[in-house]
């Protein structure tokens, strides 16, 4: 079209306006172009400004980002620090500052959302996009084109204009407004909590800890904490022991505060108790493709002796909750199994005097002499 001399665009809706101006070229008709008479050194100007503003745009935006995550930082570590020091009645006098400075923070980056104008920008490339189109058409009103290739290029535009193209823009717009709906329920869907199985998981996690009372005293001295039980919080992902509180100004409270455990063979015995959880959780919903293996290597290693028992407690608890015949469990250890209070289907060991332990399935071939 721009070869014609032509300012109409083809939108795929206005076949026949494209027709009557490549007949009226066919006449020698010259139709004035009602249009904008810009020149392209306005144009070049306007594009380096707009090309600018979407600098300034662009940094502001990476500022602000980086402010925020900043302060999201500073509150992760000002809210961790607060729970350390709300126990002890001595830091009382820090905790009203620091909660003061996490609000300080909250509002500063909730300020700071306004500032990131990502909409600004887009405009502005848009609004950038249409001038560097109006700098090409202008662009070929400069140049002289033969009749040979205007004759060329209206048979091209007319071949192009007899493939028969379908609207469906109705179509497309009742499926943009379909994503739009689903994206909204996926989007209430993770920020919604099914209490019921988060609650399921919780005592699930807590009884198979609890399995190992008898014989080891890491869970002996826990479970005789007033109200002890093992709390799954969705957000971050973590299992939490929690007690109840020893408020001595409300002897009625149920309020339950963290349990800080600092024995590394507390945290492997719960961490263990937390995969046949979830294990359990997805066998139970029976939802999604699962093989149920779980691969445990070198479990024994923050357990003493009698301590290391626990494992095979709490393993055979979970196989009497879950079933044996719905899960295997492959544990690669030092330690000999009975030491692990584990009763295994079988028994491979690894290292001997024809292999290293790398590849189990391995066996070098004697060939002799």
């Amino acid at each position: 079209m721009l070869k014609l001399g032509g300012s109409v665009t083809y939108t795929g809706r206005n076949a026949e306006d494209i027709k009557r101006f490549i007949n009226s070229v066919r006449e020698m008709q010259h139709p004035d172009n009602k249009g904008d008479k810009r020149n392209i050194a306005d144009l070049e100007v306007m594009y380096n400004n707009i090309f600018e503003q979407i600098k300034v745009h662009e940094n502001s935006i990476s500022d602000a980002k980086q402010f925020e995550k900043d302060s999201n930082s500073r509150k992760k570590l000002l809210s961790k620090l607060q729970e350390l020091v709300s126990d002890n009645t001595e830091f009382d006098y820090l905790i009203s500052p620091m909660q003061k400075l996490i609000e300080d923070i909250d509002s500063t980056i909730f300020f700071s959302n306004y500032i990131i104008t990502d909409n600004t920008v887009k405009e502005l490339r848009k609004q950038l996009e249409q001038i560097k189109i109006e700098i090409r058409r202008n662009d070929s009103k400069f140049k002289c084109y033969t009749v040979e290739q205007k004759v060329k290029s209206i048979a091209l535009i007319e071949d192009y204009l007899s493939v028969v193209i379908t609207n469906n823009e109705e179509d497309l717009n009742n499926l943009r407004r379909r994503i739009k709906e689903i994206k909204e329920e996926i989007k209430v869907l993770q920020n919604s909590d099914d209490m019921k199985k988060i609650n399921e998981m919780s005592r699930f996690v807590t009884d198979l800890y609890c399995a190992a009372k008898d014989i080891s005293t890491v869970v002996s001295d826990d479970i005789h904490q007033t109200g002890f039980e093992i709390k799954y919080l969705k957000k971050g992902n973590i299992l939490q022991p929690m007690v109840l509180s020893d408020d001595t100004e409300n002897i009625n409270s149920n309020k339950k505060v963290n349990f800080y455990i600092g024995s590394m063979a507390r945290h492997t015995l719960i961490q263990l108790c937390g995969y046949l959880s979830f294990m359990n959780l997805m066998l139970s919903n029976g939802k999604y493709p699962l093989v149920p293996i779980l691969v445990i290597d070198h479990i024994s290693k923050p357990f003493d002796e009698k301590n290391s028992k626990a494992i095979g407690l709490v393993l055979d608890e979970a196989y009497k909750l879950i079933g044996k015949e719905n899960m295997q469990t492959f544990i690669f250890d030092d330690e000999d199994n009975e030491k692990l209070n584990i009763n295994p289907d079988h028994v491979e060991d690894l290292v001997t005097d024809e292999k290293t332990g790398f590849n189990p399935f391995y066996f070098p071939t004697n060939t002799g002499d």
